[in-house]
């Protein structure tokens, strides 16, 4: 018996041995066998083969055997290695999975920092400079120095904004109070200019998302929406994020410059692109980047029931 089959069942007929194939490896094997005669003298190739009760995959080894000027046959010998191919298949499953739990690790490492440093620039610088304001307003008054201190005033007060905008960059309140959907909207209302504006499209659904999901899906978004500004010099962007079918689909198009780099080269000149992109690895989904016509459209999919190592 080989690979399941009784011997009286199978005979070492090329075409026979093919019709075992895998639909996608045909082609390919009956390339190997069929033209063995057009100058390739040995095979050594792997595919899977369809079986009654199932799936396995085998190992064609073998020459080009000559008897005539125009007459050869193949020589070889077939064998099981459906044993092997699983090992490795879950030693590939268990690198995959070592990696995913390393970078998770490093992601929510970095949302920790975010919340400690977030929380000190709200509770405390900001307060710390609402402390100078009101003492200066309060020298002013016992003092009787009415306007003197304006140009200080102007300061404080555009330093207590920066403070409050990087607070909320850092960590998000309102992604945690008030969903999803009102998160994307304040960081876009907060985010958009008269020299930039965004428009939104966000699935009502998106709000029942899990949370550490809709973390992940918010920092690509911010991302995204950060490059349309200092590296695309977009004057507009539309986010779009829609639930169906059990995908969640994410859409940031604008009308900047586009990428004039490859990917793999954005990514390495960290223009916030690898952080995108481990999030996508962590969530099982695919990221795509288009140019239609004009500036940049980048579509992230994935399917929130998927097992996530978060």
């Amino acid at each position: 018996m080989m690979m399941g089959i009784n011997d009286w069942k199978f005979t070492a007929i090329i075409y026979r041995l093919i019709a075992l194939v895998y639909p996608m490896g045909k082609s390919n094997l009956n390339h190997h066998l069929l033209h063995i005669h057009k100058g390739q003298e040995n095979i050594n190739l792997e595919f899977k083969a369809i079986l009654p009760e199932s799936m396995k995959y085998a190992l064609v080894k073998g020459d080009e055997i000559k008897v005539q000027e125009r007459k050869a046959y193949f020589d070889g010998i077939l064998m099981d290695i459906t044993a092997r191919k699983r090992m490795e298949e879950q030693v590939r499953v268990l690198k995959n999975n070592q990696q995913k739990l390393i970078l998770s690790a490093t992601l929510t490492a970095q949302e920790k920092e975010r919340n400690k440093i977030s929380s000190a620039l709200h509770d405390s610088v900001c307060q710390i400079l609402y402390g100078i304001k009101l003492n200066l307003e309060s020298l002013e008054r016992s003092n009787q120095l009415k306007g003197e201190f304006k140009n200080i005033y102007e300061l404080l007060n555009q330093a207590i904004k920066e403070t409050r905008h990087l607070s909320y960059e850092l960590t998000p309140s309102v992604l945690k109070d008030f969903g999803f959907v009102a998160g994307i909207k304040e960081m876009a209302q907060r985010t958009g200019t008269r020299h930039f504006q965004i428009d939104t499209l966000i699935d009502p659904k998106a709000d029942l998302l899990a949370a550490d999901v809709q973390l992940y899906v918010f920092r690509m978004i911010q991302e995204l929406i950060n490059n349309c500004i200092k590296h695309a010099h977009a004057t507009r962007a539309e986010v779009k994020v829609m639930l169906l079918q059990d995908l969640v689909t994410i859409r940031v198009a604008d009308n900047g410059d586009g990428l004039k780099m490859n990917l793999e080269e954005a990514i390495r000149n960290g223009s916030g692109l690898s952080g995108i992109k481990n999030r996508v690895y962590l969530l099982n989904g695919h990221l795509k980047f288009d140019h239609p016509g004009e500036g940049l459209a980048v579509t992230i999919i994935f399917n929130p029931l998927h097992e996530i190592l978060l």
